[in-house]
């Protein structure tokens, strides 16, 4: 089961809302794309790349458009923890923030 946390839902909509400013249709496209995807993940989650900033096995990330979607393995679901744009500058602290405790 995967679970979005209130933090990587408000960047979801952040994003939908800052394409929707050109393209109501694209940015509908774009959240819809990058949820479906998500939802694929705890199928295999470990196919995944580690998140290079945190060095935890756990905490992996895939690039959909020009975006990383950050999510936790946990023991009996997957918590999505962050949409960044790749341009973006994460740092460790930022995520283990967004972590379940």
């Amino acid at each position: 089961m995967v679970i979005w946390s209130e933090e990587a839902k408000r960047d979801l909509r952040g994003i939908y809302d800052y394409i929707a400013r050109e393209s109501k249709i694209y940015a509908q496209q774009v959240a819809d794309n990058v949820v479906a995807q998500s939802m694929d993940v705890d199928k295999m989650p470990r196919r995944y790349r580690m998140m290079p900033e945190l060095e935890d096995d756990a905490v992996r990330e895939f690039s959909i458009y020009s975006y990383r979607v950050i999510f936790e393995i946990m023991t009996d679901h997957i918590y999505v923890l962050a949409v960044a744009h790749k341009r973006q500058n994460i740092m460790a602290d930022d995520i283990n923030s967004k972590r379940e405790q």
